[in-house]
């Protein structure tokens, strides 16, 4: 299985009014989404028998500065040290392996397919456009690291990002859900409530991507 790291593990500090309200600082959010993480890594690899870590080790609201950064992104998030601890509680499991990237892109195939993964803030568009929310930007963001990706010489056949809190999937581009849910943010601005969710792909050796999942994180 690949354990896909996009980023924004933790809620972070980024805005005056997240640094109010969140329950914990982001060191000590860091060390419970690392407990949480190498927890759930090791129940894959007990499941699964290997695990391929794709790690871009950090998003925008893990960010430890005011500002998005452009000049050493990685060396400022609090997600890269999540996955330096990860790195060492696994160092010795042959059944773990990590790729990682010092650029928010990582590239990696999946049998014939080759898929990037990317954090989402960064594909070149952003926003959403009235009732279509924000399916429009991120297939225009998709087509655009595609484009580039082409001009770097490399085939990207599908983007994997998160970032738009929005799941939302077609045959180049899947979007992942949000893991904290709806919000007295997204309510602010009227937008479509959906359940904490994440997704759970398939891929079959010659067809590519055949299914899609998206696992509920509610107790119930």
């Amino acid at each position: 299985i690949v354990y896909a790291r996009g980023g924004d593990t933790i809620s972070g500090d980024i805005h005056d009014e997240l640094a109010r309200t969140n329950d914990s600082t982001p060191q000590q959010a860091s060390l419970v989404a690392f407990e949480e993480e190498a927890a759930g890594i090791a129940k894959l690899a007990d499941a699964f028998g290997r695990v391929e870590v794709k790690d871009v080790r950090g998003g925008n609201h893990d960010r430890g500065t005011f500002k998005p950064m452009s000049k050493k992104a990685i060396a400022n998030s609090f997600d890269s040290l999540v996955s330096a601890m990860l790195q060492d509680r696994f160092r010795h499991d042959k059944r773990i392996t990590f790729q990682l990237s010092n650029s928010p892109d990582i590239y990696f195939p999946i049998y014939d397919f080759n898929i990037l993964l990317t954090h989402g803030d960064k594909i070149g568009s952003r926003g959403g456009q009235g009732f279509i929310g924000p399916a429009a930007t991120i297939m225009r963001g998709a087509q655009k690291v595609i484009m580039e990706q082409a001009a770097l010489g490399r085939s990207v056949d599908a983007v994997h990002m998160g970032h738009f809190h929005t799941p939302f999937h077609s045959h180049w581009v899947v979007c992942n859900g949000c893991m904290p849910g709806y919000s007295e943010y997204a309510k602010q601005f009227r937008m479509r409530p959906s359940p904490p969710q994440q997704y759970l792909v398939y891929h079959h050796p010659k067809r590519g991507c055949v299914d899609i999942k998206p696992i509920i994180l509610t107790e119930d």
